[in-house]
């Protein structure tokens, strides 16, 4: 009698420890004799469609506190080339550029950018709030008009700061939806942005200050 050389499944024995799906590939080319597991662990991630930023609603909302605002857009247009084409988020629409030119000159200004990044919910939840914090604390500022940017990443701040004459930039965006929290905001400060073809900002010269945080949170501590 031939003895059988078939061995038991183990991933059955292993599928009882844990709830990932187990699979067993094909042998390694460079160990033949061997094969590896794979383990696809279900991650129960939420699923955030994406919502475009109402900036006129928002917009009406900021003047309501006293400030103004201006509305720009980066080159990436529609949501699919925002996320398959990261460098056009970082890159304003070219129509926009003249709306951003100032109109006097400013030696304190302070540009503030809420963008809606990967989580429009953020901005618009999260923005009004976050700026009456603040607007008491930026007394030695000249504060700008609040920039509504849509389809941004962080590095259009510093497009933004610059056209703007601004000493400094803050870009309030929208960060990843996690599990917990899907409207975290992301705070990141330039100081004197520049952006030209060799001059522009790189990421070392950005501070983050509230990466990834979720800002109801942050303003009840």
């Amino acid at each position: 009698m031939t003895k059988s050389l078939a061995t038991p499944d183990s991933s059955r024995t292993l599928s009882r420890f844990a709830a990932a799906r187990i699979c067993l590939d094909a042998p390694v080319q460079a160990f033949p004799q061997r094969r590896c597991w794979i383990l696809i662990w279900p991650t129960p991630a939420p699923v955030m469609p994406y919502t475009p930023l109402g900036t006129a609603v928002l917009g009406q909302e900021i003047e309501r506190c006293g400030l103004s605002f201006l509305s720009v857009q980066s080159q990436a247009m529609g949501r699919a080339v925002y996320l398959h084409h990261p460098d056009l988020g970082r890159r304003l629409y070219s129509v926009c550029v003249k709306t951003l030119h100032p109109k006097s000159n400013s030696e304190r200004r302070l540009s503030i950018v809420l963008a809606d990044g990967l989580s429009s919910l953020a901005p618009a939840q999260q923005a009004l709030p976050l700026l009456g914090v603040l607007k008491p604390q930026l007394a030695g500022w000249d504060l700008d008009a609040i920039v509504l940017a849509t389809q941004a990443r962080v590095a259009l701040g510093g497009e933004i700061g610059s056209l703007r004459g601004a000493e400094a930039v803050v870009i309030l965006i929208g960060e990843r939806p996690g599990l917990i929290a899907a409207d975290s905001f992301g705070a990141y400060v330039t100081y004197k942005p520049t952006w030209a073809a060799r001059t522009r900002n790189s990421t070392a010269s950005r501070t983050s200050v509230l990466p990834g945080c979720h800002t109801k949170m942050r303003l009840t501590n």
